[in-house]
Order: structure tokens, then C-alpha cells, then sequence
């Protein structure tokens, strides 16, 4: 059986000492943990980049899984299988569908999403949205 509380606390550690590896390179880490009925994930922030971590146990394919993603926000449905209701029921397996919309803690470039998926966890990289300044404004005077 899956321990999300196990899952957490690995991966904050994990995340905090890669924060600390991570200090003298003036990499800024921002960690965000929450959690609804259905999923468990985390969301980082870099210097460059957004990293959202989700717990996703029973992804068979990856056609499983759908994202939306924009400037501001990123969604993640899909549908996974659920093997320890389905055993206790006898019936093998259940399929559960889920879905999860994200307010992203800065604008991102969403062409460059880029996913991976292994053990259960899927790990969605977002690079953030480089701020322009722009100091050339004209000014009209008028009489």
C-alpha cells in the first residue's frame, strides 16, 4: 500500500537538501504541499523553472494522462488504476479518474513542459516566463 505521509516527508527532505546543495549556486527554492481527495503534490520553484511533483500511482500508459497548461495555470486529469479497492473487492482492478487544476507561482512558457513518470511519482518542469524590461516609452507633451 502506498503511504502518502511516507511519500511527503521522503521528498521533503529530498527537496531540502537539494535546497541546501543548491545555496551556493543562489538557487531560490519556493516549496508548495497540498493535497485533495484524490492527489498529493508539490510544487518548486527555481530560478528558472517551476517543478511540480505529483503522486500518481496506477498510470498504465501515457495516454493515461492529460495536461493543460498557460501562462498561469496547469491542470493534470487522467484516469489510473486503483489495485487495493479492486483486491479487496476480488474484481483485479478499478479505475479511478482524476483531476487537478494548479495556480502556477509565476508566468511560464508553456511550450516548454517537459513530464517524466517513474514509481508512481510524475514530475511536470515548466520553464518560468523570462521578465522583459522595457524602459523606452515615449512621452507626448501637448499645449
Amino acid at each position: 500500500m502506498f503511504d502518502s505521509n511516507k511519500f511527503i516527508t521522503q521528498l521533503m527532505n529530498a527537496l531540502n537538501q537539494s535546497s541546501a546543495d543548491n545555496k551556493n549556486s543562489n538557487d531560490d527554492t519556493n516549496v508548495v504541499q497540498g493535497k485533495n481527495k484524490t492527489l498529493v503534490y508539490l510544487t518548486r520553484e527555481t530560478i528558472d523553472e517551476v517543478i511540480i511533483t505529483l503522486e500518481l500511482p496506477g498510470i498504465q500508459d501515457r495516454g493515461d494522462i492529460q495536461f493543460a497548461i498557460t501562462m498561469t495555470k496547469a491542470s493534470i486529469s487522467g484516469v489510473r488504476q486503483k489495485v487495493e479497492e479492486a483486491a479487496q473487492q476480488g474484481n483485479g482492478f478499478t479505475q479511478e479518474r482524476f483531476e487537478k487544476e494548479l495556480v502556477l507561482p509565476c508566468p511560464v512558457r508553456p511550450e516548454t513542459a517537459s513530464a517524466s513518470y517513474s514509481k508512481g511519482i510524475i514530475t511536470l518542469k515548466l520553464k518560468k516566463l523570462d521578465e522583459k524590461t522595457f524602459s523606452n516609452v515615449l512621452v507626448n507633451f501637448f499645449s
